[in-house]
Parts: C-alpha cells; sequence; structure tokens
C-alpha cells in the first residue's frame, strides 16, 4: 500500500466498523507525509520509465528477430529458386541431347 493509499484510506473503507483492535506498525522517519508521498511519486516515475524502456528494448529485439527470419526467408526462396533453374536447365540439356541423339541415330540419305 503506497502513502497515497493511505491517506485516501479511512477505517470504515476497510470495512473496519465498531469495536475493535488495530495494530498499526511504523518506523520513525524525519521525513514529513508531503516528502514522503513526494518520493513515492519520484519512485513512481522511475518504475514507469523503467518499464517504457524494457518495452522499447523488447520492441527492438523482436523487431530484429522478424529482420532476421525475414532474411532467413529470402536466403532459402533463393536457393529455391538457384535450384528450380538448375533443374529447368538440367532439363534442357536432356531434350537437347535426346534431340541429338535423334538427328545421330537417323540414317543418312
Amino acid at each position: 500500500m503506497t502513502n497515497t493509499d493511505l491517506r485516501q484510506t479511512t477505517l470504515q473503507t476497510l470495512g473496519l466498523t465498531g469495536n475493535g483492535l488495530l495494530r498499526f506498525l511504523s518506523r520513525p522517519t524525519d521525513q514529513s507525509l508531503d516528502s514522503a508521498l513526494e518520493a513515492d511519486k519520484h519512485a513512481q516515475i522511475a518504475e514507469e520509465e523503467q518499464k517504457v524502456r524494457q518495452n522499447a528494448e523488447f520492441s527492438e529485439k523482436k523487431e530484429q528477430r522478424l529482420k532476421e527470419l525475414e532474411e532467413r526467408q529470402r536466403l532459402e526462396q533463393q536457393a529455391v529458386e538457384r535450384e528450380r533453374i538448375a533443374q529447368a536447365e538440367e532439363a534442357k540439356k536432356k531434350a537437347e541431347r535426346a534431340v541429338l541423339l535423334q538427328y545421330a541415330s537417323r540414317p543418312w540419305r
């Protein structure tokens, strides 16, 4: 519970009505309530800034992983395309050889 929460909380909002025993532990400090609230506010701001930095780092890492994945996919696609071209060239060479063999096996007139 933050100091702000303590300042805004009453016994009734905590559900304590009627007779009862309330035990409250505190430690001595030379800070006023306002300075403690200000320190708490600064701590919350620092925590939020840390979260923003972590989110930015996460986003950068995610973006880098996506770029790496895209590059890998591009390289794989290039390899597939090279293989397809090589197979097409091989098929063309086989067809040319078959035509040459056909002509070579014909009797000369």
